[in-house]
């Protein structure tokens, strides 16, 4: 962990409630994951947690509209179908340990915080390459970015660096995983969640977090990581 750094967890992951709410007297399917939804401020947040490892293992981008996120849920839940994961929409939880977390996700989606590590662990079976790409990639700061050969270079591969950007367009814990500071090595944004036109989302994000980026959307040098 780094210095100066909060690790958000769960002391207490269940209650005699949520037991029942997930049917566990009968067998949990440890291939699903129960997502979470929380009002915090004037945002929807959303995230799939696993209560036996007490890590987050989804994330969403907040939300004004919790039907937009409910849509994007959905949407993942019929993709992660072919991998035999199921989304389980859970009913709300009176839980303040999720609620930090949520508040904590939150606080990184609006550039407010840079002293806080949530424990993750990716929902299905990935590469040790893949998960090199994220475990470096989590450790870039706020304010600062890496290229995505940078980061093919950290994690093993130095010439992977497209596999790098297949990977991170597929990466399923936004701001745990901040692939948004991952951009191409010349300071241009690239693309973000597989797409090309989220560039907009993207800068959005890196500006609220400190980065200065120029009229056509290049990144100032004195931001990459070291």
């Amino acid at each position: 962990m780094l210095p100066n750094t909060q690790k958000i967890d769960v002391c207490q992951p269940f209650t005699y409630e949520l037991l029942k709410t997930i049917n566990f007297c009968k067998g949990i399917n440890l291939r699903e994951t129960f997502v979470n939804f929380f009002k915090v401020r004037d945002y929807w947040i959303a995230f799939g947690y696993d209560f036996l490892k007490k890590k987050v293992v989804l994330t969403f981008m907040p939300q004004k509209n919790k039907e937009v996120l409910l849509k994007q849920v959905k949407r993942l839940s019929k993709k992660l179908d072919k991998k035999d994961l199921k989304i389980r929409i859970s009913d709300s939880v009176e839980n303040q340990d999720l609620l930090r977390i949520a508040e904590a996700l939150m606080d990184i989606y609006e550039g407010k915080r840079e002293d806080v590590i949530i424990e993750y662990e990716y929902p299905y079976e990935v590469t040790s390459f893949a998960k090199n790409v994220y475990e470096e990639t989590a450790k870039i700061p706020k304010g600062f970015v890496s290229s995505y050969s940078d980061i093919a270079m950290r994690a093993g591969k130095p010439k992977a660096f497209r596999a790098t950007g297949n990977i991170l367009a597929e990466n399923l814990l936004c701001l745990v995983v901040p692939c948004h500071r991952v951009i191409k090595k010349s300071g241009e944004l690239g693309g973000f969640g597989g797409k090309e036109n989220n560039q907009m989302l993207k800068r959005m994000l890196l500006e609220k977090e400190g980065v200065k980026i120029s009229e056509k959307g290049v990144v100032q040098k004195n931001h990459f990581l070291k």
